[in-house]
């Protein structure tokens, strides 16, 4: 290229003539002293709700400047559930979001969606069924003609209702179902007498134990154990190199989020950034602190299982457990359509 079409097509930036201190744009990449660089791929996450301290470690990978350092240029959408972001994934409309196995299962299995699970950031369910403390519904407890709030019909509150139904061997359609919501305003529906417990998580405990209400909480994994929350991809991902190298360097970026959230000094330092993304989550920074605790407790592994890889026991177990409530067919896939710590192995 002849200097005069060279100088044409570059932009100056950082100041001054070209130099040590001076940076040239060419086409889609950056000339820097004597070294290029591709331009960042840009790539959307979808969260399975709104932002909250569960998803933060995006926020704080893209925030940290984490992503930038792998090449992704992430953008952060919030969508009203996890099957939106599952039908994101699955039409290509976005590479990477989180979701819970007892979503992502069924979507794989039943209606071959092109995802998959290639990381996990906790390894006990956010679900919890609150009821009375004076009349506790405990794990084990019959369910038969009781009256439980769903956040909604078809989610996953209401398939894990199913599994603990099964697990108490509790005919499921004898369970009445009413929809209480994902908000602190569930608690009005057991105050007037219209269910017997509601499901709750982490969120909305900690609002309802700050307003004094007196309620015992039953974990679902205590009842049916399912793999919660985890790192989800469009499965056409792992097709190209190129696209494997993307998503292990979002898993690389992701596991820097994480390990900075679940330092206790990042708190504040974590729940400004996420206050760009969702303020009203983190408006109380008191209780924002107590979220940020939630999460860690959340995120504690079995031993044997390494920082951000999926529990092959816990998978395992978990798809028996949908397979014995038929919300999807025996052996319907093998395990491997499901997750893979393939990619997460290589951060």
């Amino acid at each position: 290229m002849q200097r005069r079409n060279f100088l044409q097509r570059a932009t100056v930036f950082m100041g001054g003539p070209l130099g040590a201190s001076t940076a040239l744009t060419l086409g889609g990449n950056c000339f820097v002293g004597n070294a290029y660089a591709q331009a960042a791929r840009k790539e959307k996450w979808v969260s399975p709700s709104s932002v909250t301290p569960l998803q933060c470690y995006v926020v704080v990978a893209k925030e940290k400047g984490f992503f930038e350092a792998e090449g992704l240029d992430i953008t952060i959408q919030a969508t009203p559930g996890t099957a939106n972001a599952i039908t994101q994934l699955a039409s290509g409309g976005a590479l990477f979001a989180q979701g819970a196995a007892i979503s992502t299962v069924p979507a794989i299995a039943n209606q071959g969606a092109g995802i998959i699970t290639v990381g996990q950031v906790i390894y006990r369910s956010v679900f919890e069924l609150a009821s009375p403390a004076g009349k506790p519904l405990k794990a084990g407890d019959d369910l038969t003609g009781k009256t439980i709030g769903l956040m909604s019909v078809g989610g996953s509150t209401d398939h894990l209702l199913n599994a603990m139904a099964a697990a108490g061997k509790t005919d499921p359609k004898s369970i009445k179902r009413v929809v209480t919501g994902l908000s602190a305003g569930a608690y009005t529906y057991l105050q007037r007498g219209q269910v017997d417990a509601f499901f709750s998580y982490y969120p909305m405990r900690i609002a309802l134990e700050a307003q004094g209400a007196a309620l015992h909480y039953t974990n679902t994994d205590d009842v049916a154990p399912i793999p919660p929350d985890s790192i989800i991809v469009s499965s056409s991902a792992l097709t190209s190199e190129a696209d494997r190298k993307a998503v292990i360097g979002y898993l690389r970026a992701c596991s820097k989020g994480m390990q900075f959230l679940l330092d206790s000094a990042n708190y504040d330092a974590a729940a400004s950034m996420l206050a760009k993304y969702n303020p009203v989550e983190v408006a109380d920074r008191a209780l924002a602190r107590k979220k940020f605790e939630a999460v860690a407790a959340l995120a504690r592994r079995p031993a044997s299982v390494p920082f951000m890889h999926c529990d092959p026991k816990a998978w395992e177990s978990g798809v028996k457990l949908m397979e014995g409530i038929g919300l999807i067919k025996p052996n319907a896939k093998p395990l491997s359509a499901y997750y893979t710590n393939d990619l997460v192995k290589q951060i």
